[in-house]
């Protein structure tokens, strides 16, 4: 506490009444301190912004699921989860991977849920491996085969 100024640390002793401030633990102090000096309009905005939030072209489903966590840090949500999954739900661009997360997580813990998308964005990228692979199979097939001459020295 005694690297805060003058105006922090009032908000933080005022906060901690009747105790002292040093019998606070960090996570109560950096709280109260929040939003004494947060602007009131930066939760809004982080709102708004979380809501926009949709899947990128190419980013992973759980690459897409950490972004939402982190900007869910700062909207003030309380238990962010369930905001956080409505909003990978609605953000995800997969339409199999939306599907499934529709219908087989409705009594998943957090864990589960997260287990869940894990393994049906490994199972996604493998089958666009797979079909990659047939693909360029196929035009191998099609391809006609070039026939070498012999030549015959003598």
């Amino acid at each position: 506490m005694q690297h805060v100024g003058s105006r922090a640390y009032e908000e933080v002793r005022k906060a901690s009444l009747p105790d002292e401030p040093f019998r606070k633990s960090m996570p109560f102090m950096a709280q109260v301190i929040r939003e004494a000096f947060e602007p009131r309009g930066l939760v809004e905005g982080n709102r708004l912004q979380f809501s926009t939030l949709v899947q990128r072209d190419g980013q992973s489903a759980s690459s897409f699921l950490n972004t939402l966590q982190v900007a869910a840090e700062g909207c003030d949500f309380g238990t962010a989860y369930s905001m956080v999954m409505s909003r990978l739900v609605a953000g995800v661009r997969d339409d199999r991977i939306r599907d499934a997360l529709l219908s087989q997580a409705v009594d998943m813990d957090c864990n589960a849920r997260k287990t869940l998308l894990f393994q049906l964005s490994a199972a996604r990228a493998q089958s666009q491996a797979l079909a990659r692979a047939a693909d360029v199979f196929q035009a191998n097939r099609q391809r006609p085969v070039q026939q070498h001459r012999q030549v015959h020295t003598q």
